[in-house]
């Protein structure tokens, strides 16, 4: 079993408030990406403008990065993964958190105006006991829509849910540069195992061929409300091998920890959420 980003992570409720260094001026050399990054599996390119929130995360390292999917929740709170941002083992603590939000090719945010920087975080406990982030921006942006968050369970085993990211259709492939999204039917809570208390499973048990993989960590799986919002019930955590028959994607179920998720953006001083209470 393997996170959909990378192996990582460190126990905590909601770990201490950690301030991230202004990232490198532009002519600086990016640093080299992680390997193995592969995505979306048996999706198709989203529409240009469908998802103005969607948000691609680069986490900086001293001498790497990773990426991982992302979503603008409010003006300048982005959910993502405890895994995506948990220190490496070999490099330490993020060093620079970027934030390329609302384009569909994900390289053309900062032309658009939509790039913006990560400051402080907070973590939830990682990997099966609540893989979830908040990220503050420092400066806030406004998109035109953005995901709710469930208040209650009510949208989470919904019959078809969806997921997105930047990313390859196969296990071996390489990322691609525009968005894709993916419709998965719910797995039942049984397919979870013992945390299913704490994740929503998701995908094409008797046949494959649908899922999120390595690399799309972080960003939402999102069921449909009335007036057309999305809700996002869950986030992409982890799985095993990508798109196989009998292994759906795991996804934090959002439900169990909204909570704990407005209380951490709270903590950071940052806009609240909206989630589907009256």
């Amino acid at each position: 079993m393997t996170s959909r980003k990378a192996i990582a992570a460190i126990s905590a409720g909601i770990a201490a408030s950690i301030p991230v260094a202004p990232p490198a001026p532009a002519s600086a050399a990016p640093a080299p990406a992680a390997p193995g990054d592969t995505r979306i599996v048996g999706g198709a390119e989203a529409a240009a403008g469908a998802y103005p929130w969607m948000t691609y995360v680069t986490v900086g390292y001293r001498g790497m990065s990773r990426v991982c999917g992302g979503a603008l929740v409010s003006a300048d709170i982005v959910l993502t993964a405890q895994h995506c941002l948990a220190d490496s083992a070999t490099h330490g603590r993020p060093t620079s958190l970027t934030a390329d939000i609302g384009a569909l090719d994900h390289t053309a945010a900062a032309q658009a105006g939509t790039r913006r920087f990560g400051g402080k975080y907070l973590l939830g406990a990682g990997v099966g006991a609540g893989d979830w982030a908040v990220i503050k921006l420092t400066r806030p942006l406004k998109a035109r829509s953005r995901p709710v968050l469930p208040a209650d369970e009510a949208y989470d085993a919904k019959k078809t849910m969806r997921a997105l990211g930047w990313g390859s259709t196969n296990e071996s492939g390489r990322p691609v540069r525009n968005l894709r999204e993916v419709d998965l039917p719910y797995a039942p809570a049984a397919a979870c195992g013992r945390n299913a208390h704490h994740e929503i499973c998701a995908g094409d048990l008797a046949n494959g061929g649908v899922d999120t993989c390595h690399g799309d960590g972080g960003g939402p799986l999102l069921a449909a409300a009335l007036g057309g919002r999305w809700v996002q019930v869950g986030i992409t955590s982890h799985g095993f091998g990508c798109g196989r028959v009998d292994h759906p994607g795991h996804y934090t179920r959002v439900s169990a920890f909204t909570a704990k998720i407005q209380a951490a953006i709270t903590l950071l001083d940052g806009e609240a959420a909206q989630t589907t209470a009256p």
